[in-house]
């Protein structure tokens, strides 16, 4: 378990912590991964923030969009900015606010929804960034994922046990819930390209230690 789940544990029912022992989950060896087919259908020169999971509440698809606002349109015409969510299954009413609230939102061009596949890796693979946008996670497998492929992660600081790998120095982790926050940490990586490589290089050394113990 993560340190958040053993401290929400020992704090809700008061259990000696001495009983519990952190272990990093068992995650998909990615190091070396290569795609050999594309699957998104973007301009080269994109920058691709990606997220996933089901269409429910502490997910945060509303938060994924809100954040996609604000970084779309602040993106510039020569290096336009995609997000993707990956994920469909979950609840019918969310997933249907979802969907029309991309084209109310006016996101329709930018913003790209992929049904559950199992070439989920392929599309991390194909992304610069990757948002985990949930309200409450005890451990994101699929933010580890991205880490072993070098993708920068933005999460928020409570909530989940995803800022135990992530840092300022490999990602970025920003106050709960602060919409602005997040936006501004993905446009830091899509304006200063140096950034974005150097927090690209950190975080897949990091996920590589994990891995490998």
């Amino acid at each position: 378990m993560s340190d958040f789940v053993k401290k929400t544990i020992v704090s809700k029912y008061d259990i000696d912590f001495r009983k519990f022992q952190t272990i990093s989950p068992v995650n998909r060896n990615l190091q070396g991964f290569k795609s050999d087919f594309t699957l998104l259908d973007v301009p080269k020169k994109s920058f691709v923030v990606c997220s996933s999971g089901s269409m429910n509440y502490t997910k945060g698809t509303d938060i994924f969009l809100q954040i996609a606002k604000n970084v779309i349109h602040e993106a510039k015409l020569d290096n336009p900015i995609y997000f993707v969510w990956v994920g469909k299954d979950g609840n019918v009413d969310i997933r249907n606010h979802f969907l029309n609230d991309i084209k109310k939102m006016e996101l329709d061009s930018n913003v790209i929804v992929v049904p559950n596949t199992d070439t989920i890796i392929n599309y991390f693979y194909e992304s610069d960034v990757f948002l985990l946008a949930s309200r409450e996670e005890s451990f994101s497998m699929v933010a580890m994922e991205n880490a072993m492929l070098g993708n920068p992660v933005v999460c928020f600081d409570k909530g989940n046990g995803t800022n135990e790998f992530i840092n300022n120095e490999n990602g970025s982790v920003v106050p709960y819930l602060d919409i602005d926050a997040a936006s501004n940490a993905i446009l830091e990586m899509y304006y200063d390209a140096e950034l974005f490589n150097k927090k690209s290089v950190a975080i897949k050394k990091m996920a590589v230690q994990l891995v490998n113990g």
